[in-house]
């Protein structure tokens, strides 16, 4: 919120004149496989073009593991000629050659959420991954010493993808902050619910798992819907990351544990903030960590949290019983 006032702060009358009718293309992971995630960044950006006048454009792949469609949609987003480009890379390296292209061709690039290997984009604006991860291995902890376990516990990591921004810096942090606990293993569900699911199911009928850590909202509702259907919640701790409807709906009943959760309008609507002041010629902060806070059944109706955790005020999903 600071940086947004200082933003303000700065605003000559003028500034909406200068960026009326700028056009930015938003080129996301996803723009029709339902995560909530999603969902409210793009309600963060609409609400800061909103205030200025510049045009958003939104386009990307059905699903976050279509990468090679992200490019190709990448490219024809170039084509189009914006005057930038905001994007949240699918894949760190396989984006980094339209990055490239886009520069090119004069298009100046945002990233937002996940980061692409290139030194080309004006600014990133996302949550500090690596330190999200050690707040999930910090609550892992927690939890599992009021079990009683501790470091005698089975860890393993359910992840979302191989090659995403995201994924690589949450996984090193979880492994930093469990540092001296023992991790089985790390499994990748390709950003599908079923996979997640299945995989989830397999291996603890294959492995001694005591904990589970999802990686990203898809990620942790397979492990917490599969645990929940093996009659195993509260045997098996689950922490996640993210906050959709069904991930408050399993923290409430107990399923899971903690849930790292980040700041999704904020990153929407501070990724236009950046572009804008790009667009106006003015200095882009490198990096803006829009942060994140580990929610718990206990905390998670503090008021101080409504706004982050029921941007929508929904909770739907699959009923369960506390």
């Amino acid at each position: 919120m600071l940086y947004i006032l200082l933003l303000t702060a700065v605003d000559p009358a003028s500034q909406q004149d200068q960026l009326r009718d700028r056009e930015i293309t938003v080129v996301l992971k996803s723009v029709e496989h339902p995560m909530d995630f999603w969902d409210v960044v793009m309600t963060g950006m609409e609400e800061a073009a909103r205030e200025s006048g510049v045009q958003l454009t939104f386009t990307g792949p059905p699903h976050e593991h279509m990468v090679d469609l992200q490019i190709d949609l990448f490219y024809h987003a170039v084509i189009q000629n914006p005057d930038m480009i905001i994007l949240a890379a699918g894949d760190y390296d396989l984006l980094r050659p339209p990055v490239g292209y886009a520069h090119a061709h004069g298009i100046p690039v945002l990233t937002m959420d996940s980061a692409v290997n290139s030194r080309l984009p004006v600014g990133f604006v996302a949550t500090d991954n690596i330190e999200a991860g050690r707040k999930a291995a910090a609550a892992m902890i927690d939890v599992l010493n009021r079990r009683g376990i501790g470091r005698d516990a089975n860890i393993m990591i359910m992840s979302h993808s191989e090659g995403t921004a995201t994924a690589i810096d949450r996984e090193a942090g979880v492994r930093q902050g469990l540092e001296e606990y023992r991790i089985a293993g790390t499994w990748y569900c390709d950003i599908d619910y079923q996979i997640a699911y299945d995989l989830t199911r397999e291996i603890v009928n294959t492995h001694s798992i005591d904990a589970i850590i999802g990686l990203n909202e898809v990620a942790t509702v397979g492990v917490a819907d599969a645990i929940y259907d093996m009659g195993l919640a509260g045997s098996i701790s689950i922490v996640g990351f993210d906050n959709a409807a069904r991930e408050m709906a399993l923290l409430e009943a107990g399923v899971l544990d903690a849930t790292v959760v980040q700041r999704p309008f904020n990153m929407g609507y501070m990724s236009i903030k950046q572009a804008e002041l790009h667009l106006l010629g003015r200095t882009v902060e490198p990096f803006i960590n829009t942060g994140s806070i580990v929610i718990t059944r206990e905390n998670m109706f503090q008021p101080e949290y409504q706004e982050v955790l029921f941007p929508f005020d929904k909770l739907e999903g699959k009923p369960l019983s506390p």
